[in-house]
């Protein structure tokens, strides 16, 4: 996105013209993500008609010197009218601008603008389990009256690769590639950014066969080549239709984003609580944004298993039957690890079967 200044060449902005610097500022949020710069520039002019009573355009040197008291009583202000979380969220610009300024040498106090954030009290978006989410595709298939089979792909795609909605609805199949070392590994790697960053997921090839058979299937009126034609209210409400249909407890509060937060935690039990695959399902810089806002709430584990009292040699008292159905009840995190080494080891012996005739 390109932001237009009011001079020609902003290289020439002169140090009260604080509008210029503020539409410099604007132009690095651009490059993160259009959502980010139209969230970012309504934030800062709302705080700056409160302090100041004044349109960003009109600002002085004079107008951006603010001290802690009049930013404390705009959070008391902001607090009154929306959610604490919300009103968190909207100071995040203003920190930031305020960073900036004093980066280039403007009379401001960026602590000024440093307030204590108010208590989190969003409510949280429920998650779905790997079952969840392919009955949830099934069901899509099977009830929806319109483009079934490319909501059945939609909901896949949305699980393997953690991709958020926005994102999915601009791919196109030109964004996917086979991998040159595996039949059955596609490479999603679009030319576009998804807030500020690329995209680069690999999907087994049954999720892309899905997305292959929805061009085939679906009688949609194509205007381009974009594989998901739908907007982030549509695949809302077809989450509602489906989990209606499934029968789900309404107080879980399931959007599309829970199917996210679902893959968050698969990745977590599959990989036996790796955070740094964790982080890379979800394309995060740091790994506290899934520990904050996407797994399972964790409970202190050893103050039970340290003190339980467990025979080391407890899996030789059960018997072959036993043992076989112990395994085979494991679903999930562990239930995956254990055929994936299962499979190795039959592997294993085949290719020993071959060496050695």
């Amino acid at each position: 996105m390109q932001v237009q200044f009011t001079n020609a060449n902003v290289t020439r902005f002169t140090n009260n013209n604080v509008y210029n610097l503020i539409m410099i500022f604007l132009q690095s949020a651009a490059n993160s993500s259009e959502h980010t710069y139209r969230k970012y520039k309504k934030d800062i002019e709302d705080f700056f008609l409160y302090v100041r009573n004044k349109e960003i355009e009109n600002l002085t040197l004079e107008d951006i010197k603010v001290v802690n008291a009049e930013v404390l009583d705009y959070q008391n202000y902001l607090s009154k009218r929306y959610k604490n979380s919300t009103t968190n969220g909207k100071f995040n610009a203003i920190k930031s601008l305020y960073k900036f300024f004093k980066q280039n040498e403007l009379d401001v106090n960026p602590y000024a603008v440093s307030v204590k954030d108010l208590p989190d009290d969003s409510q949280r978006t429920g998650g779905l389990t790997k079952e969840e989410a392919f009955l949830l595709a099934d069901l899509a298939l099977h009830y929806e009256t319109h483009n079934r089979y490319m909501k059945y792909a939609l909901i896949l795609t949305a699980f393997a690769t953690s991709i958020r909605i926005g994102a999915l609805v601009k791919l196109e199949y030109k964004h996917i590639r086979p991998c040159e070392n595996d039949p059955d590994k596609y490479i999603i790697n679009p030319d576009f950014l998804d807030k500020g960053k690329e995209i680069y997921k690999e999907i087994h090839a049954d999720v892309y066969n899905a997305m292959l058979l929805a061009r085939e299937k679906d009688p949609r009126k194509r205007k381009d080549d974009r594989i998901f034609t739908m907007d982030t209210k549509g695949a809302n409400e077809m989450m509602k239709r489906l989990f209606k249909i499934a029968g789900f407890d309404p107080r879980r509060k399931i959007t599309f984003h829970s199917i996210r937060k679902g893959a968050t935690d698969y990745a977590y039990e599959v990989s036996g609580g790796d955070m740094a695959v964790v982080t890379a399902q979800g394309n995060w810089s740091s790994p506290a944004t899934a520990y904050k806002h996407y797994m399972k709430k964790q409970v202190n584990i050893v103050g039970m298993a340290a003190f339980e009292k467990i025979d080391d040699d407890i899996f030789d008292q059960l018997s072959h039957e036993e043992l076989l159905q112990l395994v085979k009840k494991q679903k999930n995190g562990l239930g995956l690890r254990l055929k994936r080494e299962a499979q190795e080891i039959v592997n294993g012996r085949h290719n020993t079967k071959i060496k050695y005739n």
